[in-house]
């Protein structure tokens, strides 16, 4: 996802969504419409064949791969994660309003999930299968920290674990760190982890989110972490923002993050 100038009340606010189908080197547009901004939250697929984006109206819904997108009516979701075709959670609101739905008819009806983000700003979800997913709870941030508390669930968020608190908050819990402001989170069923945050490293995690190491390719200034997708351990995705070039950054890994190549540019404004 590219993010450009359009006709929306924020710059950032424009989205153009691209697909490839020959593993990165072409990237024809899928979509171009105004969306809700949450970093990179506001976009989710599940396969090859079924994304949702969150925009001002509701949810856009494709199940063919971005060629046609239909409107679900709903209000808007400050994070997504797709588990199937069918069921996935949103995220939706702020401080005291923050809600945890989830949906199990491919986001037409949404019901009240146990959230354990107590007195939280906001949250991002990532959600591998349908009863086993992790929420990242944040808190206000400031000059550069934030606070952060890790929880994980294996029933569907019926009951949740702490898996890990920084310092920010009290007593630490594991080493997730007290720096950057997290845009995004991304599981695999077997634990393993990512997090990209603004103004800190890309960091991982292979024990379900207690401990947690940099991703090499990123920095905390000049090259940024947008998002990252694995689709298994060995195989995976990052965008990475070069910020003082104005241009994202596709990389690939086939080893699990050890080594990455470029795939694709795109500028921005």
């Amino acid at each position: 996802m590219a993010v450009v100038s359009g006709p929306c009340e924020t710059v950032g606010e424009w989205v153009v969504v691209e697909r490839t189908q020959d593993h990165g080197r072409t990237w024809p547009m899928a979509l171009a419409t105004c969306a809700v901004a949450y970093e990179d939250g506001s976009l989710t697929v599940a396969g090859s064949g079924t994304a949702w984006l969150s925009v001002p109206s509701g949810l856009l819904v494709t199940r063919d791969g971005g060629r046609k997108w239909s409107l679900i009516r709903q209000p808007p979701a400050d994070a997504l994660s797709l588990a199937t075709p069918l069921t996935g959670w949103r995220v939706r609101g702020y401080d005291a309003n923050l809600r945890l739905e989830a949906t199990r008819d491919g986001g037409t009806t949404w019901r009240a999930v146990r959230q354990p983000c107590r007195a939280a700003s906001e949250a991002l979800v990532s959600q591998p299968t349908p009863r086993h997913g992790w929420i990242l709870c944040l808190f206000v941030p400031g000059a550069g920290l934030q606070g952060k508390i890790l929880y994980e669930t294996r029933d569907g968020g019926m009951t949740w674990r702490l898996r890990a608190r920084n310092a920010f908050l009290g007593p630490a819990v594991g080493n997730l760190p007290d720096g950057g402001y997290p845009g995004a989170i991304e599981f695999l069923a077997n634990g393993r982890g990512w997090i990209s945050e603004a103004r800190w490293w890309t960091i991982t995690t292979e024990d379900g989110g207690r401990l947690w190491s940099r991703l090499r390719i990123t920095t905390d200034d000049s090259r940024i972490g947008s998002s990252v997708s694995f689709v298994s351990d060995r195989s995976g995705f990052i965008l990475v923002d070069e910020n003082g070039r104005r241009r994202i950054e596709l990389d690939r890994t086939r080893d699990g993050g050890r080594t990455w190549h470029v795939v694709n540019t795109w500028r921005y404004l």
